[in-house]
């Protein structure tokens, strides 16, 4: 269903070429994240209320992927066609990935349970790191062990915090909304925790990280005139 309008309007050459690209590739994400969608189902046929945490950061990662294409389309077709080229902004280039990271992490945190324990901040129980990550155990296991995950879903929060009050003291404009969605998503993300992770509170930090990606994605883009 959406290849075949793709099909008929670059035959009626409505679009421009560099739209034509993205939407394939959109659409070549999208068709990857169903086969994601149902790995991660069939993961859990055999253990009730259970998908496995990989196949789950996978298929959230490439959700969040065709999010960036759309909206890359969208602030590009402005100005096809004209002198301007888009670049993307230094700053918004460490928020991106650490942004990428923390998505990934964050389905880590949800499929192996690790919202349910360490409901203290800002310490993990008694500890700042706790006694999980000193286990033995095989890279894929220690991974989404439930408090390892939440460790490295907490490290990465306070890397992209120190990203936004970086951005904020060097006065970087064009990243400054993200930066400011950062230190909303965080606050959400402690109220969570706090929360013994709420359903309803669990919610809102899922749909605000959607809108801190998107706001990350808009604004690390920026247009400049380019003279002929």
């Amino acid at each position: 269903y959406f290849f075949i309008p793709l099909v008929i309007f670059i035959v009626k050459g409505i679009l421009h070429p560099v739209e034509i690209f993205i939407l394939t590739i959109t659409g070549l994400t999208g068709i990857f994240q169903g086969i994601l969608g149902w790995l991660m189902v069939k993961s859990g046929f055999n253990r009730p209320a259970f998908v496995s945490p990989y196949y789950l950061s996978f298929h959230l990662i490439t959700a969040y992927a065709g999010g960036a294409f759309l909206t890359l389309l969208l602030k590009l077709s402005t100005n096809l066609g004209t002198t301007r080229r888009i670049f993307i902004v230094r700053a918004g280039i460490a928020g991106i990935f650490l942004m990428v990271l923390q998505i990934f992490a964050g389905a880590l945190v949800s499929g192996s349970k690790g919202g349910y324990i360490y409901n203290t901040f800002p310490l993990m129980g008694e500890k700042l790191v706790p006694d999980e990550v000193f286990l033995s155990l095989p890279f894929s296991e220690w991974l989404v062990n439930p408090g390892i995950s939440q460790f490295i879903h907490r490290s990465i929060a306070y890397m992209l915090l120190l990203w936004a009050i970086s951005v904020i003291i060097m006065k970087w404009k064009e990243v400054f909304i993200p930066a400011i969605f950062i230190f909303i998503q965080f606050t959400i993300g402690v109220i969570n925790v706090m929360a013994h992770n709420n359903t309803y509170t669990a919610l809102l930090h899922q749909i605000f990280a959607y809108a801190t990606w998107i706001s990350l994605t808009w604004y690390s883009f920026t247009w400049r005139e380019i003279s002929r």
